[in-house]
C-alpha cells in the first residue's frame, strides 16, 4: 500500500456531478448524499477554475489555484495546479495513460491508467467522491445550513467520523440543491485541514484539439512510472532477503496464498515492499502489505488504536484495514471481502507465523 494512515488524500477538491431536482424542504443528509453519490453516473462537460488551502493549527500553510477541464464525450481530463506561486504542474488523461509535467522541476513522467495507480489518475471530484462512498459506514451526515455560492443555492452539510478508528477524519462540503454540484469541501484531521473552492464554473466549455495537448520541451524524458517503481513476482524466500529477515504471514488452512509481489519505490517514498495476495473459495479475501516501519513514526500513541498481536495498531474502517508495527516492519492487512467481520480478521492476525518457517 503506498499511503499514509493520517493523510487525508492529496488534493481533496471539488467534483461535478449532474441530477435531477428535489424538494429541498424535504431533503436529509440520507437523501443529499444519496443523490451526489448516484449522480456521479452521468458527468458532463465542463470547465472549472478553483482554490486549494492548506491549513495547520488555523495556519495557512501552502495556497494553489486550480484549473480543470473535462470531455464528457471523449472522457478527455486536463488539470492545471499552480501552489504557492510555483510553476504550473498539468496532468492530461487522454483515456488510456496519464502524462504529467511539472514545470517547476522540468521533469515529466507517465501512466497507464489501466493499471491501478491509485488517485494521480484522477480529477479532484472523483477523489472526493471515493472519500463520500468510503465514509458512508463510518460517518454521520447532518445538514447544518444553506447558504448561496457562486449564485447557487447550496445545502451545507457536515460528515463526522463515528470513532477515531478512522482513515478519513470530518468533512464539510456545500452541495447545488439542483444540480448536486459541489462547490467547496473543507476535510480536516486534527491539526490539518484542506479547503477547496470553486470559483469558476461553465458547464457548456467550448474545445478544441489543443486544450487537450501537454506540450513538453524536448530535452525533457517521459519516465513510465511502471519502470520507475517496478513491480514484480516474487517467491517468499525473495521477499524476506529484499526485507533483509523473515515475515509474518497468513497461517490458514481455509485461505490459500495466490501471488507475491515485490514493489520497489523510489523517490521520497522509497522502500521495497512485498505484498501477498490470499483467497478463499477461489474468492479475493486477504491482501497484505509489508515493508520496514517508516523512521520517526508510530502508532502506539495514536487515538483510537488497538491491540493486533503484541503491539498497538490501527483498524481503518473504511478500507477494511489493520495497520500494525511489528519487529521492525510495518504491517497492513486489507480485507477484500467486507463480510468478513472485524473480529475474525483480529482472530487470523493473531495466528500469523513466520514465513521462514
Amino acid at each position: 500500500m503506498k499511503w499514509n494512515y493520517l493523510s487525508l488524500g492529496i488534493g481533496i477538491s471539488l467534483l461535478f456531478v449532474v441530477s435531477g431536482c428535489t424538494d429541498h424542504t424535504e431533503a436529509t443528509p440520507a437523501d443529499i448524499v444519496s443523490k451526489v453519490l448516484e449522480s456521479q453516473k452521468k458527468i458532463d462537460s465542463y470547465y472549472a477554475e478553483g482554490t486549494m488551502l492548506v491549513k495547520q493549527k488555523d495556519m495557512e500553510t501552502e495556497a494553489s489555484v486550480y484549473k480543470e477541464w473535462y470531455d464528457a464525450d471523449s472522457k478527455k481530463k486536463r488539470v492545471d495546479i499552480r501552489s504557492s506561486g510555483q510553476e504550473t504542474v498539468t496532468s492530461v488523461n487522454d483515456g488510456k495513460q496519464v502524462i504529467v509535467y511539472d514545470r517547476t522541476k522540468d521533469s515529466a513522467f507517465s501512466m497507464n491508467i489501466t493499471n491501478d495507480m491509485g488517485i494521480t489518475s484522477m480529477t479532484q471530484r472523483e477523489q472526493l467522491m471515493n472519500m463520500l462512498r468510503a465514509m458512508q459506514s463510518t460517518h454521520k451526515s447532518e445538514v447544518v445550513g444553506e447558504e448561496s455560492i457562486l449564485g447557487m443555492n447550496t445545502y451545507h452539510m457536515k460528515v463526522s467520523a463515528d470513532s477515531a478508528n478512522t482513515m478519513l477524519g470530518d468533512m464539510e462540503f456545500w452541495v447545488d440543491q439542483k444540480t448536486w454540484f459541489i462547490l467547496k469541501s473543507i476535510a480536516s484531521s486534527g491539526d490539518f485541514a484542506i479547503e477547496s473552492t470553486y470559483t469558476k464554473v461553465d458547464f457548456s466549455p467550448k474545445y478544441t484539439d489543443a486544450t487537450f495537448w501537454l506540450e513538453i520541451p524536448k530535452h525533457v524524458i517521459i519516465q513510465s512510472l511502471q519502470d520507475i517503481n517496478p513491480i514484480r513476482e516474487v517467491t517468499l524466500e525473495e521477499g524476506e532477503r529484499a526485507l533483509g529477515q523473515p515475515f509474518r504471514v497468513l497461517h490458514d488452512n481455509n485461505v490459500t496464498l495466490t501471488k507475491v509481489e515485490m514493489h520497489e519505490l523510489q523517490g521520497e517514498l522509497k522502500h521495497t515492499e512485498i505484498t501477498a495476495y490470499y483467497a478463499r473459495n477461489n474468492e479475493p479475501s486477504f491482501l497484505l502489505s509489508v515493508f520496514k516501519t517508516p523512521k520517526d513514526t508510530s502508532l502506539e500513541h495514536d487515538a483510537g488504536t488497538i491491540n493486533i498481536r503484541e503491539s498497538k495498531g490501527k483498524y481503518l474502517a473504511e478500507i477494511h484495514a489493520l495497520v500494525w508495527d511489528e519487529e521492525g516492519l510495518r504491517y497492513s492487512l486489507i480485507v477484500q471481502n467486507p463480510d468478513i467481520p472485524l473480529e475474525e480478521v483480529v482472530e487470523r492476525t493473531n495466528r500469523m507465523e513466520l514465513s521462514s518457517m
